[in-house]
């Protein structure tokens, strides 16, 4: 399922550069990022907070739909107030005329984000069934864009496929659900609920705020000072970049429950394991990045096939973002596996927190002065800070050991 998420957008990719030019690519990306940001503050960590209370009170119905009412009341209001803030920012920015029309016809993904329960499915242990049928509607994608998409007046239309397709899960969950049925209790809106609720999600929310930060916000920086040209080169390429890296990092995920388990059973089999997990994960990883280098330059113009493509300055993209294969795979381990299981979670929150803030410090500068490629050395950068300071908390606290007591 996981691996869909990342080959979908790499389907679309050359036909949607082809169609739509580098100039609308990166206006409906930046459309897409400004959606992104508002889903990031309407889930509100509750696909953690919430995910815990279910999973512990499943097989209490009234607590359940207690829950459930809570946070459905929580995602409106904070709906409310981030679209206000979203519409009066872009009123002040002159040139994102197209892209907040944009942002209008992609709401729909908004109220998908707060109406279909991924939370729930999590703490009935059911996300199977939620991850398939996401995917469903991504893959309904794929023919409409091909039909419906066809050149660069057609950028409205991709906007409202990529986005609506996310209604297909919602409306799926309410007409066949596999989970037990929860009550909405109209009594518990009120905002005393609503301040518990928000404080319960609020530490998650200032984690995944800060991951997603630095990520998210740079194709906004280049679209404001540069132009929607080089956001569609930078995007094009980063989506390329996902997709190769997108495996490596599924495996990160996959093995955090194994490596907690080992943690708590057996101390000396969790440092030999994660020690064999760092250890070919950097050896394959590196002939990858290697392999990117070299061939992806070749590779990048034929899958992206547009005429107006400016080979040479998306060859420079590629290469500096092959180190990223190597980079983020190894803070992907370091965290979840390493600073996770060993319940260092002040460190986890801290290191997204430092290294948003220093992005943000050269991340402008870089976008303005070189474009696209001001913006792929700013990732680099702070990739490369972000793993450096992962391993600094590891090795400073000997999280890891070769020889450790039993």
């Amino acid at each position: 399922m996981q691996m869909c998420n990342y080959a979908i957008p790499l389907i679309t990719l050359p036909y949607l550069t082809r169609c739509l030019g580098f100039y609308q690519y990166g206006v409906l990306n930046t459309a897409i990022n400004i959606i992104l940001y508002i889903i990031l503050v309407i889930d509100f960590g509750f696909n953690l907070s919430a995910t815990r209370e279910i999973s512990q009170k499943k097989n209490n119905f009234v607590a359940v739909s207690k829950i459930f009412t809570d946070v459905i009341f929580a995602k409106i209001i904070l709906f409310f107030g981030v679209l206000v803030f979203t519409f009066l920012i872009l009123k002040l920015i002159p040139d994102y005329q197209d892209v907040t029309r944009l942002v209008y016809f992609m709401l729909p993904q908004v109220l998908s984000s707060i109406l279909f329960p991924l939370w729930l499915y999590q703490g009935y242990e059911k996300i199977g069934y939620a991850a398939f049928i996401n995917v469903l509607g991504k893959c309904i994608t794929i023919p409409l864009l091909l039909i419906f998409v066809q050149n660069s007046k057609d950028v409205t239309n991709a906007a409202i496929i990529l986005s609506w397709s996310s209604l297909v899960p919602l409306l799926i969950y309410y007409i066949r659900s596999n989970l037990p049925r929860t009550k909405f209790y109209t009594s518990r809106c009120r905002f005393k609920y609503l301040n518990r609720t928000l404080a319960n999600a609020l530490v998650v929310f200032i984690g995944s705020i800060a991951v997603n930060l630095y990520t998210l916000s740079t194709p906004l920086v280049l679209s404001i000072v540069s132009d929607f040209d080089q956001v569609g080169y930078f995007v094009a390429a980063d989506k390329i970049r996902a997709a190769f890296i997108g495996v490596f990092l599924i495996v990160g995920q996959a093995i955090y429950p194994r490596a907690s388990a080992l943690y708590n059973e057996d101390i000396i089999a969790y440092n030999k394991f994660v020690i064999s997990i760092i250890f070919y994960q950097i050896i394959v990883c590196t002939f990858s990045a290697i392999a990117f280098y070299y061939f992806m330059p070749e590779v990048a113009p034929i899958i992206l096939s547009q005429n107006k493509l400016n080979v040479e300055e998306l060859s420079v993209i590629i290469k500096l973002m092959s180190p990223m294969i190597i980079l983020i795979p190894l803070s992907v381990i370091l965290a979840n596996c390493v600073l996770l299981p060993q319940r260092k979670n002040k460190q986890y929150a801290l290191v997204p927190i430092i290294t948003v803030i220093i992005h943000m410090s050269y991340s402008i500068i870089l976008c303005e002065k070189l474009g696209a490629l001001g913006a792929s050395y700013a990732i680099l950068l702070t990739e490369i800070i972000s793993c450096a300071l992962l391993a600094y908390f590891t090795f400073k606290d000997r999280l890891i050991q070769l020889n450790p007591a039993r």
